[in-house]
């Protein structure tokens, strides 16, 4: 889960930046006021800057604490002079991505509570009935598709951030492939400002910036659009075949372009991709939790079911006896 730490350590970072401190001073002295284990890494970083290298090589140094995106737009602020603003999205991005699973978390405790309660209650009759060892069972395949199902999320995830095939298959699928596109425009928007605002040109710019998409298409997209802007394309020609991009995207790079106001239109695509992020995440959690909401219920449904069916047939029993 993102660090509410991390997100405070990169903010530090971004004013001491923009304040123009020297950043291994700066890191020096926001060690003694960082929690753990930000204090060490800080201090750690210090020491890496002395010996002459790189914050973003510095911060790579921490992968449990920096992720790849965070880490790619350190190094894209670094390369283009404009350190404190990328540092500042960077922090943005972690504390938006703490709220989506703090979130989720809400909207899906009591349905995963409901769920659990369904599946593990009605055992405590198998328990005293027909013994321990049956009722764990039923217990375990009650669980197992719950679990597999999270896990499967997790796992997939994780392989598409290495797979162009799978992360193309991911954005083809409604609504989740729409956020991950979005995450990766919005990134790329805010990256290739920075680059543009340095004077760095731009066949440069494009590959500096693929890496904080996180998404291997936008990286396959970005290498073959670097060979189009060489081969003498304009930018928003050379951007017309990224799967990530949407056509509003691309229409806004196109104007900002044609008018000179490239940045301006950057900004733009970066602001209303964010607001549709949020309104897609609002969505997503309310159908996530309705589903898991009703299939907790259709659980206890069929157990109350099971049990009047089981009461009826002891009853017909009863009077088949007498």
């Amino acid at each position: 889960m993102p660090s509410r730490d991390l997100e405070i350590f990169l903010r530090q970072l971004a004013t001491l930046s923009q304040a123009g401190v020297p950043m291994e001073q700066g890191l020096r002295s926001l060690s003694p006021q960082l929690a753990s284990p930000f204090n060490r890494i800080a201090l750690a970083m210090a020491n890496e800057l002395a010996k002459g290298d790189t914050l973003h090589n510095a911060a790579s140094r921490h992968p449990r604490q920096f992720d790849s995106t965070t880490l790619a737009l350190i190094n894209v602020g670094e390369l283009s002079g404009r350190l404190s603003s990328l540092l500042e999205h960077a922090a943005n991005l972690v504390e938006k991505r703490r709220l989506i699973i703090n979130k989720l978390i809400a909207k899906l405790a009591y349905p995963t509570l409901l769920y659990h309660a369904a599946v593990v209650i009605p055992a405590f009759k198998t328990l005293f009935l027909e013994g321990g060892g049956l009722a764990l069972t039923t217990i375990f395949l009650g669980l197992l598709p719950f679990y597999l199902l999270v896990i499967g999320v997790l796992v997939l995830n994780r392989a598409r951030r290495r797979s162009v095939a799978l992360d193309q298959l991911v954005m083809r699928i409604p609504l989740l492939g729409t956020l991950f596109k979005a995450y990766a425009s919005i990134n790329f928007s805010r990256c290739l400002q920075a680059y543009i605002l340095s004077g760095t040109n731009l066949r440069e710019a494009i590959l500096d910036c693929a890496p904080a998409t996180n998404s291997p298409c936008a990286i396959e997209d970005l290498a073959l659009a670097k060979q189009k802007i060489t081969d003498g394309e304009n930018l928003s020609n050379s951007l017309t075949h990224c799967r990530f991009l949407t056509s509003t995207s691309r229409s806004l790079i196109a104007t900002g372009e044609q008018s000179g106001a490239l940045v301006d239109m950057l900004e733009k695509n970066a602001q209303l991709l964010d607001e549709e992020l949020m309104r897609k995440i609002t969505l997503l959690t309310t159908i996530l939790s309705a589903a898991a909401f009703s299939v907790a219920v259709l659980i206890i449904a069929w157990q109350v079911i099971g049990g009047f069916s089981s009461y009826y047939q002891q009853v017909n029993q009863l009077e088949d006896g007498l």
